[in-house]
């Protein structure tokens, strides 16, 4: 015989109590977790440095957009608030609104993790896909993993990055832009 120590979230159904206790676990969702999707993509073509999750690669041209075009955190400030069911970064800075010419993500970021917590969300993790032919996000990663964690207050650690390219096949396989896909864990903050 052997004692192991149990989880109060591991429900057993024994009696009628224990019943209604999941009858309310299930109508709550089952979890207080959300996942969400972010994806961006911008050609190239702008006459400023390159911004990517953050970090200036200023040895490439940059992207066209109405902010500072970084495919990374535009990805993933997407995935937060589809996680946090608070539409999307077009809804929270509009590319027609003069105000947001030429800003950079990084506050942008800042702001939609104030509007997550706000919303009492906690961002448990992340993790992006770059898709590009260039540059070669690799040397770079730590550098950006750190700069996204900083916009959300997380660890580093907390950031998973990866970028891959498109062997040549289609615009961004041309080297005609990049784009990024995110993903986005959020947990129910305990009130």
């Amino acid at each position: 015989v052997k004692v192991v120590a149990g989880d109060p979230g591991n429900l057993k159904i024994t009696n009628a109590e224990d019943l209604d206790r999941a009858r309310q676990v299930l109508e709550k969702g089952g979890s207080d977790m959300r996942i969400g999707s972010g994806f961006d993509v911008h050609r190239f073509g702008a006459d400023r440095a390159l911004v990517l999750g953050g970090v200036a690669f200023p040895d490439h041209a940059g992207l066209q957009g109405h902010s500072d075009a970084d495919v990374v955190l535009h990805a993933v400030m997407d995935a937060l608030l589809g996680a946090a069911s608070l539409g999307d970064i077009g809804v929270h800075f509009p590319p027609d609104d003069p105000r947001f010419a030429g800003a950079a993500s990084t506050d942008l970021a800042v702001e939609v993790g104030r509007l997550v917590a706000e919303a009492g969300w906690d961002v448990v993790n992340i993790d992006a896909t770059v898709l590009a032919e260039r540059p070669r996000i690799g040397p770079r990663s730590a550098e950006m993993r750190a700069s996204i964690a900083s916009c959300f207050g997380l660890s580093p650690e907390r950031v998973g990055l990866k970028a891959t390219t498109l062997e040549g096949l289609g615009a961004l396989g041309r080297a005609e832009g990049i784009a990024c896909q995110a993903v986005a864990l959020l947990k129910a903050r305990t009130r």
